[in-house]
Formats: structure tokens, C-alpha cells, sequence
């Protein structure tokens, strides 16, 4: 689906007034449950080699990975320039197009950025650094790596964005060692958030599970609209599963009445209250 411009004027309006104290929180928040996770199917999380599969521009779970000891490559659709002359940043800037140029010089006008990063440094227990951290302009569909690289693969709100959700799952097999483990979060397409319209949560702007009720505002970003139990076959078809973590449970529970609930009987109760899931997946030995 093709982004309006509306609907990217829309997006980027929300972005520019995000706070950027609390988006460091979050993300800091995410990342140490993510250490959590991971450590009783990967031991200590330190000296690894980790794939963060759409990094985001901010990259924040790559650098505090990075930091903490570890190998880390993050990737993502857009052009982001960490660790490269400013001639390759600035081309790369330029291919990301206008909007996204408009979208910098407001974060630098702003410091926006600066703020970012200064508040994950404070939540930190370890100074940060992008020493030896590789950021690359690569889809997760289609990645350049060779078969067997990583230890770890973490992506966090990436699937949902996905196209050819099956070919990226093969990528991901193909990119991590035998016995490498998956952490996959995934904003459900179900949810009352799903449709990621910055007004969801306003119903006097948008009606409740608006995008499911076949009155879509358009949406500032692709959505492949996979349901939950999609996304669990496809990944055991390459994967051991070995947790499926909710994430969001009662999200939009008061805005549920009866004849929304019977509006969507195609879907689950536990569907439209779910905001999403995080699935932790084994590559099975070969």
C-alpha cells in the first residue's frame, strides 16, 4: 500500500512531537528484557554476534548490544550512516528522500537526537559507543550476509512492515548458526493499535478497529496484516519455538462493546485485545 502524502504528513507530525526522554526509557526498558530473554537459551549476553534486523533510525537495541560487548550488524530499509563519511551519510540521506531530509534537519534543529541518546546513557550501566558497531541499508528479505554468521537475531516491530513475510523467515534461518536463537517482536494487525494510525487511540478521531472494519484511514507505513497464528506457521516451519511472550494483553478492553465484538466475529476476543507477541525461536540443527 502507497503511503499519501497526508498520511506521511501525519506520521511525521507524530514523530516530531514523540518525547524523546520516554522513547529512551522504553527502548532501554525493551532492551533489558530482551537480556532477560535471551540468557537461559544463549547464556551471558556478551561477545556474540548479533543481527538486529531493522535497527530503526535510532538504533537504540543495536547500540546498547553493541555496547555491551558484542559483534552487532543492524540493518534497515532507509539509508541511516553510522560509522561513515559524511559524503556516504549525506548520499545516503538524499536517497532516502525528501520527507526524511525534512525529518533530520527538524531532529537536528531540535536535538532531538542528542536528547535520545544523552537519556540512554544516563539508564546505562556501561558508557555507549558505536566503536565496531556496522549499520547497512539491506531488507531482511534480502540480505547480503553469508549462511551462518550470527549467534542471535533480534527484531522488534519489524514482521508486521514485512511483504514476503516467508522469504524473510528463510533469511533469517540462512543467516544464523545451528542452535542461534530468534527474539521477534510483532505488532499484531489485530490489535486496536494494529492499524498504526496516530489517532487510535481517539475515538472521536478514528472508530475503534477502524482498520478492521473495512473503513481504513490509510496507513503512514506498509502492513501485511498477518494474524497471530500466521506468523506462528510460518516460523515453525524453520524454527523451534520455544516461547510465545504477549505483549499488551487488554489493550482497547473498554472500547470492545458488545456490537463491535459482533462486528468482528471473524476474530477472536483474545485477538482484539492483544497488542502483540514476542516469538523466541531456535534454529533447528542441521
Amino acid at each position: 500500500m502507497k503511503m499519501s502524502v497526508l498520511a506521511r504528513l501525519q506520521f511525521y507530525k507524530g514523530v516530531l512531537m514523540q518525547d524523546m526522554d520516554e522513547a529512551a526509557n522504553a527502548h532501554y526498558q525493551q532492551f533489558e528484557t530482551i537480556i532477560k530473554i535471551l540468557t537461559p537459551y544463549v547464556g551471558e549476553v556478551r561477545g556474540k554476534a548479533i543481527l538486529d534486523a531493522g535497527c530503526g533510525r535510532l538504533y537504540p537495541t543495536a547500540l546498547l548490544l553493541n555496547s555491551l560487548g558484542n559483534y552487532v550488524v543492524g540493518i534497515d530499509i532507509i539509508h541511516i550512516g553510522v560509522n561513515v563519511p559524511f559524503l556516504t551519510k549525506l548520499r545516503g540521506e538524499l536517497q532516502n528522500g525528501p520527507v526524511s531530509i525534512a525529518r533530520s534537519l527538524l531532529y537536528g534543529i531540535l536535538l532531538k537526537n542528542r536528547r535520545f541518546y544523552r537519556r540512554l546513557s544516563k539508564l546505562t550501566g556501561f558508557p555507549l559507543t558505536t566503536r565496531r558497531l556496522v549499520i547497512r541499508q539491506m531488507s531482511v528479505e534480502q540480505m547480503s550476509f553469508p549462511d551462518k554468521l550470527f549467534d542471535i537475531v533480534v527484531s522488534i516491530a519489524v514482521f508486521e512492515h514485512v511483504k514476503n513475510v516467508v522469504q524473510a523467515v528463510c533469511e533469517l534461518s540462512r543467516v544464523l548458526k545451528p542452535g542461534g536463537v530468534a527474539y521477534i517482536t510483532i505488532h499484531l494487525f489485530t490489535s486496536l493499535s494494529g492499524g498504526h494510525s496516530f489517532d487510535w487511540a481517539d475515538p472521536g478521531k478514528v472508530a475503534p478497529w477502524d482498520h478492521l472494519r473495512q473503513r481504513w484511514q490509510s496507513a503512514p507505513v506498509y502492513l501485511n496484516r498477518l494474524r497471530e497464528h500466521e506468523y506462528h506457521s510460518l516460523f515453525q516451519e524453520r524454527f523451534e519455538i520455544l516461547e510465545v511472550l504477549d505483549i499488551g494483553n487488554g489493550e482497547g478492553k473498554d472500547l470492545l462493546t458488545p456490537e463491535i465484538r459482533n462486528e468482528l466475529s471473524d476474530y477472536s476476543e483474545e485477538e482484539l485485545l492483544k497488542k502483540g507477541i514476542t516469538i523466541i525461536a531456535r534454529k533447528r540443527d542441521e
